[in-house]
């Protein structure tokens, strides 16, 4: 699968701003803010960067990734054998032009698995 900046994918979307991530789950989320072409997350006090790339597929599909610039370090080695195997954990957007865009987390090497869904909602100033 070729990525690109999502710049480069489509021209006329404008998903920039702050949003809080809600996750179907229950969980706790978090905020996070995207740029031109990176992001910032906030979650426990703690900030984490990273780039946002897009991907249109033959359906005519648009998705957004938001990959991690900083990926965690693993404390066994089946840990570190599965990270290799599945890939780092990515965000997937589905292209909106609302102010509520939804989202899943998935494996960047096996997009075929979920392990989150939730909804990005747009913090206005």
């Amino acid at each position: 699968m070729r990525l690109l900046l999502w710049r480069n994918i489509i021209n006329d979307i404008h998903p920039e701003g702050r949003y809080k991530m809600v996750l179907k789950d229950q969980r706790p989320g978090y905020t996070i803010t995207l740029l031109d072409s990176i992001y910032y997350k906030r979650y426990k006090g703690k900030q984490v960067s990273g780039q946002i790339f897009g991907k249109r597929y033959n359906d005519g599909s648009v998705k957004i990734y938001l990959y991690d610039d900083e990926q965690p370090t693993f404390k066994t080695s089946v840990d570190s054998l599965l990270a290799d195997s599945f890939g780092s954990t990515v965000v997937e957007l589905n292209y909106s032009r609302t102010d509520t865009i939804p989202f899943r987390t998935t494996y960047a090497f096996n997009l075929h698995i979920q392990l989150n869904e939730g909804m990005l909602i747009r913090i206005k100033r």
